[in-house]
């Protein structure tokens, strides 16, 4: 207790007086009552043996009621009318209090206190009340402090540590490109078993086909959009925050993309989009989400790449073979392409 009011970081509040610390120079608080909700005050310390008592009024989603603070002082002033005081008003923001006599306290100078005790008597705490106390800071900071402190913050570990954190940001993981990879070698690894071919990847799209749509009359007719010119291609939508696989028909003539959309019609799928399928246009024909971002919170690359992976055995013995079947069927082997 002693140490708290003799920490250097209260001096740096503008309305504190060092009155306070000095009444209390060379006593020890081991006799101190706590009390908590005591006739209402959140919190009251009282040291018979020091004549002392403080009191602290904790806010945090609240403000100060109608004569709050002049209630409990009265209380104070009746109970121990013959001790040393000390009020605190104790907000996220640091609020000024109503009353004069009132210290107005932010969680953030909480934590600097805290922080500076550990500091300064390392060797004399214990493990576990060291460990406690720094628990204690970090609760703190990541649920009460505002984002103007945790900004200074931020400021002040980057100065101490710019070599460190520039080096770890260059090195920063990017669950984007690695999900790029994972879906590449997937590709890859089905390409005999599944006759699967990665066609090319490009910014977020990973496109891949059946082998044996190049046989097919429609399929290399496409000279707007891969080196591999062709029309019909399965995409995966790497974003940040989702995948996708989607079935996009490449700008071409209509003769080719009208008879390819119809077959998805009557297959009836349930990711099928409505679209003009335009001559000149990219047609998002059909669509499968794969990850949402709540699969994205954690940042767990493996997680993420077993869900891929899941999606994706599912998908090659399903649907894919559904379409692919279906294709087969519906067109020949030549330019002159049209639906059985």
């Amino acid at each position: 207790m002693h140490r708290v009011f003799r920490t250097p970081a209260l001096y740096a509040v503008d309305s504190f007086s060092p009155t306070y610390p000095e009444k209390l120079s060379g006593v020890l608080f081991t006799d101190a009552d706590i009390r908590r909700e005591w006739r209402h005050i959140d919190l009251l310390i009282h040291s018979p043996r020091n004549n002392f008592v403080c009191v602290i009024e904790n806010k945090v989603d609240s403000t100060e009621g109608f004569n709050q603070l002049q209630t409990y002082q009265g209380v104070i002033d009746r109970e121990f009318p013959h001790c040393k005081k000390l009020f605190i008003y104790l907000t996220k923001e640091g609020d000024t209090a109503s009353q004069s006599d009132w210290l107005s306290l932010s969680y953030g100078t909480i934590a600097a206190i805290i922080e500076k005790i550990c500091e300064e008597h390392q060797s004399g705490l214990s493990s576990d009340i060291a460990i406690s106390m720094r628990h204690y800071v970090d609760l703190i900071r990541r649920h009460l402090m505002s984002e103007s402190d945790i900004a200074e913050l931020c400021r002040k570990i980057y100065k101490q540590h710019r070599q460190a954190i520039d080096l770890i940001y260059e090195h920063r993981p990017d669950l984007r490109s690695d999900i790029e990879a994972y879906l590449s070698q997937l590709i890859q690894e089905f390409s005999g078993s599944a006759n699967l071919e990665l066609d090319s990847i490009y910014g977020r799209w990973i496109r891949f086909v059946p082998k044996e749509w190049d046989e097919l009359g429609f399929q290399k007719t496409c000279a707007r959009w891969s080196a591999s010119k062709r029309l019909l291609m399965f995409e995966f939508w790497n974003d940040p925050q989702s995948l996708e696989l989607r079935l996009v028909i490449g700008p071409g003539d209509a003769k080719f993309k009208q008879p390819i959309y119809q077959k998805l019609q009557e297959l009836d799928l349930q990711g099928l989009k409505r679209c003009q399928n335009k001559d000149s246009s990219y047609t998002q024909a059909y669509g499968v989400s794969v990850l949402v971002p709540t699969d994205y919170e954690k940042g767990d690359l493996e997680a993420l790449q077993d869900n891929i992976r899941q999606f994706w055995l599912n998908y090659v013995e399903g649907e894919l073979k559904r379409i692919r079947n279906a294709f087969s069927e519906a067109f020949p082997k030549n330019t002159d392409s049209h639906v059985s």
